[in-house]
């Protein structure tokens, strides 16, 4: 029997301690007994506990408070300590000695906390009563009644504390106790202290189950104590119930996962009571599991360190603490007092799966709210409560006690027994437990709760507790082995559960009150007066020894009163209890068609009968079988069975069962059965071999090492403790045979005997595995081992050890097999070993003595295998190290003497070795076997020039993407990929041609190349990283992903024959291929070269090779510039130290040496001298060689040309009568500007001095140049870069600067002189519009008048058809005849509604107020970027307006395209679903959501509605407009080519778009090389402007097809070959670099056809046929190349084309970007030839055709030359495969022509024929048509006036202005009111109906970088959204910026900051906190800083 009381102390203030810390200022005063207890030593430091915020004296009487604290020892046993503390009085001396010694005064803080000075001296509070007696004698005459008021106002108290250590966990006893000690000191009754508390410590408590004990401690008490019936179950009383109710069920819920997890759980209360009982609440619902981390009710606050611990803990502290606690990142804190829990963002609890979690929250709230259950009764009954606290605790309990026997179920029979004797080593097996309960990650139950809770610490005590089989129960037991099927039948009848629970609360309640008659106590407490008495005594001083006597005279009494005792439990056979219906072993979730294991066996019986054939074609389909669990199981049982028979294979046999095995195990890896799989493989791989030589064979695992679960230690494990388990098996089956033939009795029934059943299945051959089988037999077992003898106990132990022994020495031989690699010298294999340090323990057990387990007691030191020795890269020692490792923990955990240990470990280096030196030879053999026969490489076809670079192809597997094409399922089509093939790497592409691994699915050819100038990322990965790659074959290792910039993505795993020099020396040869070094690097130069010298193909002048690039960082994008390295470039820029030549922007850092370009009769000498010398110069001088070319008159012709004069004179613009522009040669020798063309169009007015002039006012002097002119209005649109800001701060000033360079009053002179020319003033509103724009305009009068907001009524809706003119061609396939279709068309559209006229009587409102007839003075307008628009003031006249524009900057299209290329070309496999799901899964998350997160599209609608401004303020302003946007090189073209396109129906055919393109793009000089990041040294990546406006274009041609004469094709060749580097058109930056590199012009090319499209669809003229389709011959030019496929075949033609259509004179798109769709270039792919965009005119098919067997033998199948094909969309060209109807009449008409042997008559003379004679199909356009056409034409001309006049009006208000507009608006607004014209009313009527909410809107200053400053900005407050949005100005509709206010922290006004702008208000300042980050602001005002804090503060709330 227990002692009730172990310790008894008394703990006071220590008035002597020199311990600065107050709180550590107790001691115990008097300790009883003195000498420890042999069986519980005294717990130290108990001081803490008895005061846990700190030992304080002071002045108010304090009430007696008692708590109880639960220490653990280092053993993890607890015991418990209650405390009863109560404040004494200290006694000094009187007032007069201490006025006379101030040293012997206290000094007491009157906040409670002590001070005084080193002096001070305290009075002992153990002293006689009489020395500190205060008499009335009055020794210095001081007054009595005096002295008794300065000893009240002078009193202190000292705390003081009774303390009790028990073992026994009664608090209710325990405080009584000790109150009645305190009871007899406070009261000064004459009963012994000593006595009472020897009594007390005689007290011994009967054992659980005994009745009730009845004592007293002689303090005229009566008290008894109730045992429970066992300890098994946690004593709660009413404290769970307290629990609930403070926290509320889903607090709990939470709070009990985290503590079952492993988490840290910190509790907050003010009552130490409430802690002590919450903790103690918790650790009882975690019943059957313990708590065995770090349990602290209480913490002192001297241990609050304790918090930052990293373990898990439960602790408890009082709320006054929470101030000291800091950094509680991953801390479960909950609040007791308040109810809360807070949950870190780095902590996540998983919660209990449903339905469990439901049905335990249902039965919550119906027991704690018993009326929920009738509440819905029509008669409830009257009176319907909750049971009382106890009641109500037990019934919780038993809810959670049901829900864990639930999760539980099954449990027993994944057990497994590792020893019997002895002591039982029970473990569990997690995979197959979760697999049968379907808790793995396959089902749809799937939670992480049930899978962590068996990974941590309670689950692994619960396991070592109740595990053994044959043990005590308890009620745990009972529920499951009873119950549990009552439970599950109960689930969803909640009234059946609600009794369950009741009953097994009834269990619980009998366990803490077994008794039911009610206990008779008598408790003395202390009177109310008695601790408010002034004159408290002190508490008395103890003697020890009188304590001993007592004890000594009570001993014999105490010891009469025994108790009745009840026999304690039995052992019994603990029940297996319900096992579940799911679980097998064998099989699991997933399963197999009986189809498919039939496969496998016929496939594994062809490869031991050696049928090859039969085996070729299902192989693939086995392989793709293994990906089920059955399958895998069922293969290696066929496997066992072989192994038997034909454990010898010949080669072809070892291979094949070798990659199966290796499939097996990589399909297995990461699942659940991985460790099984490999455990049974084990036996397989080491009894199949080969012979290599007749003295020497290979066995089958040394070639499937390659797995990472070898060098797994939780595998080796778990295989270890499967053998000990069929081990132990098989020895006791034996001895149980023995045994029972001596005595039959054993043996009760057949049929359930275990040594029978062991028998049976030990003959079957399946014992295997069987834990229930081994549970028995343990059972068995320990249940006889009390009967026998200890010589028979010694022998059972030590032959298990015996068995142990031999099965880890069988182990350690296996894992030396598995981790030896067969080619010792290559070190590749270490990398899989994962046995370095820090490799987790997988075993069950937590209490472990292993010596592997610390570092001072491994055997590792003795071994040789410390691990401060270097052992990485000696295999023989990185295995030897792992295994002995391995050894020492096994043996350890199963109980082997460290002898044994010590000897196997020793041997583990000698295995080692000797597997090293058998493996020599097996590997020189196997090195001589015949290659395995691999698929013959095909060979590319390749174009003329084009030759192979790396002579050696690469064998590779091209994997999958995410694009889901060409792999067949639910999609559609043959599984074309994966294929295996090869790798070639060309002069100009990068090309993999292959088939199909699975030959079954399909046999054609694969290819997929793309030009290796347009690679633009290259990333090298492991494949087993890559699941889907490395499911390709398990050889496979690395691999490489090259993504390109013409959308095509290449993921290749190389092939085990690539070395690594191979894949180093590709990257490399890809880099120098991607990045020449000099001009003659590129394909197109090269090939030239080589076309002229082809002896020298591999001359030293092709490249200079650039330094070695380390494959870990070949990554093709540059990592950008660091923040302080790009703010030092633009510092230089601006001070000019940064001007370089332009030249030696191409010329790679290790190439200084060498010029640029190679042009005949250059010396590179003086190349290098005069870039020299004119770096620092404005412009670079242009070298002698240079000028004399320039000098040359053919040069000078051919530059003319160039530029584009034939254009200019279509146009009108020179050479006419009365012409007011010129042609002028200013730039002729490129001294003005070098991107600019030679000849400039300028106004006659403008000299040439004016333009170098005007030339400096603008960045890079691109001035503004004429480009295009409006036939009708004659306004002309013009380019330039961005105006300087000097410039602009003078321009308009009216401040006289001439004589200066650059000044600004040519600027002045040349913008007035462009307005003057094209000013509509001088035109009659009538005929400044074109007919079709009229027609538009009048359009949205009409819908004007029914608007019920003008305040009218609406007009009879009587309407008349517009009908188009009789004879007019529609529908036809027509060519334009260059007349003016405005002829045709009525230039008075009849009108079915009256129309709304101005009062002038000219034209409509919408005419009047976009003609600027009367009000608007705008002649030209300047379109800029808004950054530099907003500083310009405008024109006093009101003749020049400037514009801002937003336009997607460089950057953001870097930006945009790099997530358009991630979007269109994924590089993981999407998700095996269905194509409906996928479906919806693109709309959501997939490409299509990717795409328009990427703002491409976006973007593509801004440049589509700037170019819209142009076309509306050309076309119906009649005002010309200046683009100076940047430096004019991107977002310039791009507006000016889409708006002339629009505008002009030249430009789209295909003659005119070449003119286009050769006028916008290459003659004013877009920087194609640095944007296409041609050269890597300065470009800041891949930045696709050029591509962008094509994406624009192809958006036009989608909504206009009948308006273009070319079709999708022809943007998509110019966007494929704008970066392939095939063709010198796209090469360089300008026409000045292109002819000093010599490519400008072909010298062999006659000047009659240098000018684009001569040879055209439009051209009258003809080339042989001979010439146009040969493709033998090398052409540079791309115009050339487009016009020979032109003449060869229609490919470029649009069917639909019909350009004498009136709508077809200006286009209109809608700009919106749901409009807008995505262009299949970016999508669609040919696998049969490549990119199509290369062979065009059949260059790649002049060889015999890799498909040419396949396409014969389907004409034969179907006939002659009709037969019928197959397309597949991803496989298949379809333009080529399936081409329109009139292509392909008119490839018949060419097949008969030739037929015929007529004359062979090319195809557009036939088309013009036709087209000449075809009949003029008229037609009446429906109303619904006309009706949507206008309202597409309204739309889009107002989207130009919001432009126009809000974003001038933004900028009105930045730019102060004396004579400017002071109200831009009010410019478009006829003065007469009744007609008013509201733009913004009629903009309205196309807005979305969602609104943004703009609850406060103002300007402020807002601080952003520390470099950068402060900026205003203009902000808008949404409360709706709870975001506050910053635009760059008023009026913006672009947001640059959103504060998200959802984590906001804090609002309110700051002190003000340095650095702010000098004018702001100093009380204007306001910070703004969010959870991550500070913002500052500054108001306009105080007022408004005020306001915005306010305002900010109630969104807060």
């Amino acid at each position: 029997m227990e002692r009730l009381v172990d310790y008894f102390a008394v703990v006071g203030y220590d008035f002597g301690s020199e311990d600065k810390d107050e709180t550590l200022r107790g001691k115990v005063v008097t300790r009883i007994p003195e000498n420890d207890w042999k069986e519980v030593p005294y717990t130290p430091g108990i001081e803490l506990f008895c005061q846990p915020g700190g030992w304080r004296l002071t002045h108010k009487k304090q009430q007696p408070t008692f708590h109880v604290s639960v220490l653990t020892n280092a053993e993890g046993k607890q015991c418990y300590c209650a405390v009863h503390c109560f404040p004494e009085p200290l006694r000094n001396k009187s007032p007069v000695h201490k006025a006379k010694s101030r040293s012997n005064s206290i000094c007491v803080k009157k906040d409670g906390e002590t001070g005084g000075t080193p002096d001070t001296q305290v009075v002992d509070d153990h002293v006689d009563d009489d020395m500190c007696k205060v008499t009335n004698e009055n020794e210095d005459g001081f007054d009595e009644d005096m002295v008794e008021q300065q000893k009240d106002a002078s009193q202190t108290y000292a705390p003081k504390c009774l303390v009790l250590l028990s073992r026994i966990k009664d608090f209710k006893v325990l405080k009584n106790c000790l109150g009645l000690v305190y009871t007899v000191y406070i009261e000064g009754l004459t009963m012994s202290l000593e006595n009472i508390i020897a009594k007390l410590l005689l007290v011994k408590v009967p054992p659980p189950g005994s009745s009730v004990l009845r004592f007293s401690i002689g303090a005229a008490d009566k008290q008894a104590l109730q045992v429970p019936q066992t300890t098994a179950l946690p004593l709660t009383r009413s404290s769970v119930a307290m629990l609930l109710r403070q926290l509320g069920i889903l607090n709990i819920l939470n709070i009990l996962c985290a503590a079952l997890v492993d988490q840290k759980l910190l509790f907050y209360s003010c009552s130490y009571n409430r802690l002590t009982e919450a903790c103690n609440a918790l650790v009882a619902l975690m019943y059957p599991f313990s708590y065995s981390y770090p349990y602290i009710p209480i913490l002192p606050k001297h241990l609050l360190e304790c918090t930052s611990s990293p373990t898990p803990f439960l602790i408890g502290v009082h709320s006054s603490f929470k101030q000291n606690l800091h950094e509680l990142l991953d801390v479960v804190t909950v609040d007791l007092d308040g109810g809360v829990i807070s949950i870190p963002e780095c902590v996540t609890i998983p919660m209990i799966p449903d339905p469990y979690y439901t049905s335990v929250v249902e039965a919550l709230t119906k027991v704690l709210c018993p009326d929920l259950v009738v509440a819905d009764h029509a008669y409830p009954p009257d009176h319907t409560k909750s049971s009382e606290p106890e009641r109500l605790d037990k019934e919780i309990r038993a809810i959670f006690l049901r829900l864990f026997c639930q999760l539980l179920m099954g449990y027993r029979s994944c057990l497994q027994v590792c020893r019997i004797h002895p002591k039982p080593v029970i473990r569990f097996q997690h995979d197959q437990y979760l697999v049968a309960r379907g808790f793995d990650t396959i089902t749809p139950i799937s939670n992480e709760f049930v899978p962590k809770l068996l990974q941590s610490q309670a689950f692994s005590l619960f396991v070592q507790e109740k595990g053994p089989p044959f043990r005590r129960l308890d009620l745990f037991d009972e529920v499951v082995s009873k119950t549990l099927g009552k439970i599950q039948s109960e689930t969803s009848n909640i009234h059946e559960a609600l009794k369950n629970v009741k009953e097994i609360a009834s269990e619980l309640y009998m366990n803490e009150n077994p008794n039911h008659v009610p206990l008779s106590e008598r408790i003395p407490k202390p009177n109310e007066g008695s601790m408010k008495r002034l004159n408290q005594p002190a508490f008395p001083k103890l003697s020890v020894t009188a304590v001993q006597t007592f004890m000594e005279e009570n001993k014999a009494g105490a010891e009469k009163n025994h108790v009745k005792r009840r026999s304690p439990p039995k052992c019994k056979r603990v029940p297996e209890g319900i096992k579940p219906s799911s679980f097998s072993t064998w099989t699991g979730t997933l399963t197999s068609s009986s189809r498919r294991l039939e496969v496998l066996r016929n496939c594994l019986s062809f490869i031991f009968d050696s049928k090859t054939l039969e085996i070729k074609k299902i192989f693939q389909a086995v392989l793709r079988a293994l990906k089920s669990r059955t399958a895998r199981c069922a293969l290696i049982q066929e496997l066992i069975t072989y192994s038997k028979s034909h454990p010898q294979l010949d080669n072809q046999q070892f291979d094949y069962i070798a990659r199966l095995i290796n499939n097996a195990l990589q399909d297995s890896s990461g699942q659940l059965d991985e460790h099984t799989l490999a455990a049974d493989v084990l036996p397989v791989i080491t009894t199949f071999y080969r012979k290599l030589c007749p003295t020497v064979m290979q066995f089958l695992y040394t070639v499937v090492q390659e797995h990472p679960v070898w060098s797994s230690s939780a595998f080796w494990e778990n295989a270890f403790f499967d053998d000990i388990q069929n081990a132990i098996q098989k020895l006791y089956v034996n001895k149980l045979e023995s045994s029972t033939q001596k005595t039959k009795s054993r043996i009760t029934s057949p049929t359930k005997s275990p040594l029978l059943k062991a028998k049976m299945a030990l003959k079957e051959g399946n014992l295997k595995r069987d834990n229930q089988l081994c549970m028995e037999i343990a059972a068995i077992e320990l249940q006889d081992w009390e009967n026998r003898s200890p010589t028979q106990q010694e022998e059972d132990c030590s032959s298990e050890e015996g068995v142990v022994f031999s099965q880890a020495m069988h182990n350690a031989q296996r894992m030396v097999f598995m981790l030896v690699p067969l080619d010792a010298s290559r070190n590749n294999r270490v990398k899989f070993l994962r046995m370095t340090v820090g490799e987790e323990n997988s075993s069950n057990s937590y209490f472990t003595s292993s010596l592997a387990g610390s570092d001072t007691g491994s055997l590792d030191g003795e071994s040789g295998f410390d691990e401060s020795q270097d052992t990485s890269g000696d295999v023989a020692a990185t295995v030897s190290k792992f295994v002995s490792k391995f050894v020492d923990r096994v043996c350890t955990e199963a109980y082997i003497s460290n002898d044994h240990t010590k000897t196997l470990i020793n041997k583990v280096p000698l295995l080692v070795r000797m597997q090293m030196e058998s493996l020599q030879d097996v590997c020189k053999e196997s090195k001589r076997l015949p290659p395995v026969k691999k698929p013959k490489l095909l060979q590319p076809s390749l174009l003329v020039g084009e030759s192979l670079h790396m002579p050696n192809a690469l064998r590779a597997y091209l994997a999958p993407d995410g694009r889901s094409t060409a792999v067949g399922g639910e999609i559609g089509g043959p599984a074309l990929l994966p294929a295996e093939g090869a790798l070639f790497v060309t002069t100009y592409r990068v090309i993999f041609i292959g088939t199909p691994c699975d030959a079954l699915a399909a046999e054609q050819v694969v290819i997929r190349s793309f030009p290796v100038s347009s690679l633009f990322k290259m990333k090298p990965f492991s494949v087993n990283d890559v699941p889907h790659v490395a499911e390709i074959d398990n050889s496979l290792q690395h691999g490489i992903q090259l993504r390109s910039t013409t959308f095509q993505l290449l993921l290749l795993a190389f092939d085990e024959e690539v070395s690594t020099e191979e894949r180093d020396q590709l990257q490399t040869e890809l880099h120098s291929l991607r990045y020449p070094p000099t001009i003659e690097g590129a394909f197109a130069i090269k090939a030239a070269i080589q076309s002229r010298f082809p002896q020298s193909r591999h001359g030293a002048a092709m490249r200079n090779k650039s330094d070695s690039i380390s494959s870990n960082t070949s990554t093709i994008n540059a990592s950008r510039m660091g923040g302080a390295k790009t703010l030092m470039k633009q510092a230089k820029r601006r001070a000019g130290l940064n001007k370089t030549n332009r030249i030696s922007r191409l010329i790679m850092p290790d190439s200084k040496s060498r010029t640029l370009y190679h042009t005949p009769g250059t010396d590179p000498s003086m190349n290098v001298g005069s870039t020299a010398t004119l770096s620092g110069s404005r412009m670079p001088v242009i070298n002698e060689t240079m000028t004399k070319t320039l000098s040359e008159k053919d040069t000078i012709s051919r530059l003319i040309q160039r530029a584009s004069e034939d254009e200019y004179k279509r146009l009108g613009l020179i050479q006419t009568e009365n012409s007011k522009y010129r042609f002028s040669r200013i730039n002729r020798m490129f001294a003005v500007c070098r991107t600019y063309p030679m000849a400039i169009i300028v106004p006659m007015k403008i000299s040439d001095e004016q333009v170098k002039s005007i030339a400096h006012c603008h960045h890079q002097g691109r001035f503004p140049a004429i480009v295009w002119q409006h036939p009708s209005t004659k306004a002309v649109l013009l380019h330039s870069s961005g105006i300087r800001s000097r410039t602009a701060s003078s321009l308009f000033k009216h401040v006289s600067n001439e004589g200066t360079v650059g000044s600004s009053s040519d600027e002045e002179r040349f913008l007035m002189s462009v307005a003057s020319l094209a000013s509509p003033l001088s035109r009659p509103a009538s005929s400044l519009f074109r007919p079709e724009s009229t027609s538009s305009l009048s359009s949205v009068d009409e819908e004007l008048k029914l608007s019920p907001s003008r305040g009218g009524t609406p007009a009879t809706a009587v309407t008349q058809s517009v009908r188009a003119p009789k004879g007019r061609k529609w529908g036809t396939l027509g060519r334009s005849n260059g007349k003016n279709t405005a002829e045709q068309i009525n230039k008075t559209p009849i009108l079915g509604r009256r129309q709304l006229v101005h009062p002038n009587g000219n034209g409509t409102m919408v005419q009047t107020a976009l003609s600027s007839d009367t009000t608007s003075k705008a002649s030209l307008y300047i379109l800029g970027d808004k950054a530099q628009m907003k500083n310009l003031k405008n024109e006093p006249q009101g003749k020049i307006l400037f514009v801002p524009l937003e336009l997607p900057e460089p950057k953001h299209i870097r930006v945009g395209y790099k997530s358009l290329l991630k979007s269109c070309l994924p590089a993981d496999l999407p998700p095996s679903t269905s194509l409906q799901q996928q479906q919806q899964q693109d709309a959501t998350n997939g490409y299509l959501k990717g795409v328009q997160d990427s703002g491409w599209l976006e973007q593509v609608s801004m440049l589509l509605r700037a170019s819209g401004v142009v076309v509306d303020v050309m076309d119906i302003r009649g005002a010309s407009v200046i683009l100076a946007i940047d430096d004019g090189c991107d977002s310039v073209p791009q507006i000016s080519s889409i708006a002339q396109l629009l505008l002009d129906p030249y430009y789209r055919t295909i003659e005119g778009f070449q003119v286009l393109v050769e006028k916008e793009w290459l003659s004013f000089g877009h920087r194609f090389s640095h944007r296409n990041r041609f050269n890597d040294i300065e470009s800041s990546g891949f930045t696709p402007v050029f591509l962008q406006f094509l994406d624009a274009v192809y958006q036009v041609f989608a909504q206009f097809p009948m308006s273009f004469e070319f079709n999708s094709t022809f943007l998509e060749v110019l966007a494929y070959h704008s970066v392939s580097n095939r063709f010198t058109t796209f090469l360089l930056d300008s026409d000045y670099e292109r002819l000093e590199a010599g490519i400008l012009f072909d010298k062999n090319e006659s000047r009659s056809s240098r000018s684009p499209g001569r040879h055209s669809l439009t051209s009258t003229s003809s080339i042989s046929s001979a010439e146009s389709v040969r493709g033998d011959r090398l052409i540079k030019s791309l115009w050339k190349y487009i016009d020979c496929c032109n003449k060869r075949s229609p490919v470029f033609l649009n069917p639909l084309f019909c350009p004498d259509q009136p709508f077809n004179q200006v286009l209109r798109p809608v700009s919106a970007a749901s409009r807008l769709k995505i262009w299949p270039y970016y999508l669609c792919e040919s696998l049969s030839e490549g990119p199509t965009y290369d062979g065009l005119m059949g260059e790649l098919n002049s060889g015999t055709s890799h498909n040419e067997q396949e396409a014969t033998e389907t004409s034969e199948v179907w006939g002659g030359a009709t037969a019928r094909r197959v397309i597949n969309g991803c496989y298949d060209n379809t333009r080529d495969a399936q081409p329109d109807y009139i292509s392909t009449l008119l490839q018949q008409i060419e097949r008969l022509n030739k037929e015929l042997g007529t004359t062979d008559d090319s195809w557009q003379n036939t088309w013009k024929t036709l087209n000449t004679s075809s009949h003029q199909l008229s037609g009446d356009i429906t109303e619904k048509t006309r009706r949507a056409q206008r309202d597409i034409r309204s739309l889009h001309t107002l989207q130009t006036e919001d432009i126009i006049v809000k974003r001038a009006a933004i900028r009105e208000e930045s730019v102060s202005s004396e004579t400017g507009f002071e109200d831009i608006a009010h410019t478009l607004t006829p003065h007469n009111s009744r007609d008013a014209f509201d733009t913004a009313s009629l903009y309205d009527q196309f807005q979305a109906n969602t609104q943004e909410v703009r609850t406060f809107e103002g300007n402020l200053w807002k601080r952003g970088a520390m470099i950068k400053g402060w900026k205003l900005r203009f902000f808008v407050l949404d409360t709706t959204k709870h975001e506050l949005r910053q635009y760059e100005n008023k009026g913006d509709n672009v947001c640059k910026s959103i504060i998200d206010l959802k984590d906001l922290e804090s609002v309110k006004l700051s002190d003000p900051i340095s650095g702010a702008p000098k004018e702001v208000d100093e009380n204007a300042f306001l910070e703004v906190r969010v959870s991550k980050r500070q913002y500052h602001f500054i108001a306009e005002t105080e007022e408004a800083a005020k306001q915005w804090v306010d305002i900010l503060q109630g969104a807060l709330q």
